[in-house]
């Protein structure tokens, strides 16, 4: 091609998209006509090289709407099938994991109705007790904490669960702290939320326009700054950092969460909390994580499973009772409970370790079902082989008979 000799690096990248010698030859020919105008090479050259960019550019969008309408198409089709693959997947989660998730969601009824009876038979006292108001807070967190947990794991997400439980272990270590301190640290929690509201307000207005939302009224926001600047005059200039509500307790060092947990005895479940921050956060330990091994193959997880709900299940139901625990404590010690409340206490202690339980059978069950199954595909694969064995040898019966000339003799053997 005589003109392809020395393109410009533009015009060499289109033509070498092409591979088809009827397309090289026909932009060939569309330069040469213009050429033939009167165009130089380098111009002709550019004004082809546009046209075909403009060209792929639209069978692009037009190939991308067609695959759109194609998904729509064929999307109640394809629906309908996942619809029943899952629930399928549920029906023999719930075969295997059901008693253990039913246990699970017996102590989530039980905390939350003892949760809603304490703040509502003590009505009186919650007014003037910022601990009991905060601690019952708290509890409900949980509550919904360990809802979320329960509804992820009956639904095969046994890793979102985890990553959920890492919340409600650190409303455990919360819950202990303000429980066994003074009003003040209840009072510094209640005041960090305010002071946290304003700093989430202006960010919310640095990048409302470029998310498209609307702006604060002004009145929203001054009242959110004044309620700021108070909380700092009375905490502190750095209040609104992380975890300052709690600096009293860490004093001279500046407050962790790491640090919290030492305080509050907790310090044993840091390898836990740092296995489920990995699946919270888009680290490259949480990517790696979804990798499991599974029948020998080195597996990537990118949807439901079957397997892995015992830790986060019991996790749970352990965490749940202990904030539970801690309100409830707290009552006993300083209010006059009913002695329904004491007993329930005792029971929910109990409770959990039939959950545990639970979540270890099922794990067992679990393990029991995948050794016979792949022990019936081993026989399987031995009854092939044996199979495979007999044909081969029949075959080279065949062959050393006809070769020695008994053919009716080792046709009888077959």
């Amino acid at each position: 091609m005589r003109y392809w000799k020395q393109p410009s690096a533009l015009g060499a990248q289109a033509v070498n998209a092409f591979d088809d010698p009827k397309v090289a030859q026909a932009i060939e020919d569309a330069i040469e006509r213009r050429i033939e105008d009167g165009m130089s090479w380098q111009v002709a050259a550019d004004e082809v090289t546009d046209l075909i960019a403009n060209h792929v550019a639209d069978s692009i969008e037009s190939s991308g709407r067609n695959i759109r309408l194609d998904a729509l198409r064929r999307a109640p089709r394809k629906l309908r099938e996942h619809r029943r693959y899952r629930g399928r997947f549920e029906a023999n989660l719930e075969w295997v994991w059901g008693d253990a998730l039913d246990a699970l969601y017996l102590v989530l009824i039980v905390c939350r109705e003892l949760n809603v009876d304490l703040f509502t038979n003590h009505s009186e006292e919650r007014a003037e007790d910022d601990k009991l108001q905060t601690l019952s807070s708290i509890t409900s967190r949980a509550c919904l904490v360990t809802s979320d947990i329960h509804a992820l794991l009956r639904t095969g997400h046994p890793l979102g669960a985890f990553a959920r439980w890492r919340t409600l272990h650190e409303l455990v270590v919360v819950s202990a702290l303000i429980s066994n301190s003074d009003q003040e640290i209840a009072q510094r929690f209640a005041a960090h939320s305010t002071a946290e509201a304003y700093k989430d307000a202006l960010l919310h207005e640095r990048h409302r326009g470029f998310n498209g939302r609307a702006a604060l009224p002004d009145p929203e926001l001054e009242a959110l700054r004044e309620a700021y600047e108070e909380a700092c005059r009375r905490y502190g200039s750095r209040f609104a950092d992380p975890w300052q509500w709690a600096a009293p307790l860490t004093e001279p060092e500046r407050p962790t969460f790491s640090l919290l947990e030492k305080l509050a005895g907790m310090s044993h479940m840091r390898p836990d909390f740092r296995t489920a921050s990995h699946h919270l956060h888009g680290g490259a330990s949480g990517t790696d994580l979804i990798n499991v091994p599974f029948r020998g193959v080195l597996t990537t997880l990118s949807g439901p499973t079957n397997s892995g709900l015992a830790e986060p299940g019991s996790g749970a139901a352990l965490a749940l009772t202990q904030v539970t625990l801690g309100f409830v404590g707290y009552v006993v010690d300083t209010q006059k409970p009913d002695p329904a409340v004491v007993s329930t206490m005792h029971a929910l202690s109990s409770m959990y370790g039939d959950v545990k339980e639970a979540f270890a059978q099922a794990d067992r069950h679990l393990a029991s079902l995948e050794n016979s199954f792949q022990a019936s595909e081993a026989r399987g694969r031995l009854a092939v082989w044996c199979h495979e064995a007999r044909s081969r040898t029949a075959r080279l019966k065949w062959r050393v008979g006809r070769r020695s000339g008994r053919w009716s003799v080792w046709k009888k053997a077959l």
